[in-house]
């Protein structure tokens, strides 16, 4: 039986969580936060996505040999990532020396708080908003994180997908996807301390980001200064916009006029596909629709949902294709996943 921790306790570095969906602007957050001294918010592995569902193939992980095994592969891994971390070298002894139980959830504490001294911060934040599925393992786990709930347009998220190389790419899917998300992020933060979570609108934060992460910044008990609208000009900026295209405006000032692109990048069928699906959740969280969402049916037949499929499947490898750059960036970690992946049977 694992003990529970109560890190915020016994350290002064704490964890801060980005959740939500992905392109919702998460590495714009992360960016200027980054330009805190008191934030460490390196680029993510996403190494509880990533890690999960290869956990029990290690085997027990009370046994010492396991446990170093994933935590060497972890490393491997962080080393491979598209956006390098700098300034590190991540011992595997060392990080199996300082983790107090026996998780996945507890290597990847440690990492990061590794990442975080070297910087001198008292926190260190993930932006990997694929940790909203791990939040029931991160607290029984003892860590206490500040959640931050990024929320954005959905339609906009789907347009934002089309330009990236990563995620699901029919209207169909992304509206599944954003909905359950948003929903998750609403139902674990609900039960959790109003001093430990906040929602992020990004139209809000792109429009004045001083004003919109006043309410962040308080909470963490971190003043405010110019110094995060310089984001674009740090070497974290431009090491991340050199590893993909669909991160290219991160080294460009914050552009208060994106948002309601999904018109432009969306046919009219799509925008009342992606509302007949999310159009309620969109509603409740403030957005307007293009459609009156009562005339929507949201039932599809197996036959149109195989279609949806194979047109999704179809545009992500040509994403693939189109964007070469990002693929190349991907290759290496890619390659390093497979090998595990070989070696464990997967």
């Amino acid at each position: 039986m694992q003990r529970k921790v109560n890190y915020r306790l016994k350290t002064k570095i704490s964890p801060i969580l980005i959740i939500g969906t992905q392109r919702s602007g998460s590495n714009l957050l992360r960016l200027m936060l980054n330009q805190l001294p008191q934030i460490e918010a390196p680029h993510p592995p996403h190494l509880l996505q990533v890690f999960s569902p290869l956990v029990p193939a290690y085997g027990s992980l009370e046994e010492d040999k396991n446990f170093q095994a994933l935590i060497g592969d972890i490393m491997r891994f962080i080393e491979a990532n598209p956006v390098p971390w700098s300034n590190i070298e991540l011992n595997p002894d060392k990080i199996f020396e300082r983790c107090e139980s026996r998780s996945l959830v507890e290597i990847f504490r440690v990492v990061y708080e590794m990442k975080a001294e070297l910087k001198g911060a008292a926190y260190w934040c993930c932006k990997s908003m694929a940790n909203v599925y791990f939040i029931p393992e991160i607290e029984d786990s003892g860590m206490k994180p500040f959640y931050i709930h990024l929320l954005r347009d959905g339609r906009d998220v789907a347009a934002s997908f089309r330009n990236a190389i990563v995620g699901e790419k029919h209207p169909f899917f992304i509206a599944k996807q954003w909905v359950r998300e948003q929903e998750l992020a609403n139902a674990m933060t609900a039960r959790l301390p109003a001093e430990r979570t906040v929602v992020l609108r990004f139209e809000e934060f792109i429009n004045d980001p001083q004003r919109a992460l006043t309410g962040v910044l308080t909470k963490l008990e971190i003043e405010w200064t110019d110094d995060i609208l310089n984001y674009y000009l740090s070497e974290e900026a431009k090491n991340t916009a050199a590893a993909g295209e669909m991160w290219r405006n991160v080294v460009k000032p914050v552009d208060r006029n994106n948002k309601r692109h999904y018109s432009e990048k969306l046919s009219k069928e799509e925008i009342a596909l992606f509302e007949s699906i999310a159009g309620k959740a969109l509603t409740y969280y403030g957005y307007k629709t293009d459609n009156d969402i009562g005339k929507l049916s949201a039932q599809y037949s197996e036959q149109e949902i195989r279609t949806f499929n194979e047109q999704n499947e179809m545009l992500k490898k040509e994403a693939r294709v189109k964007y070469v750059k990002d693929a190349e960036a991907r290759a290496k970690q890619e390659n390093v996943l497979k090998d595990i992946k070989k070696r464990l049977g997967k």
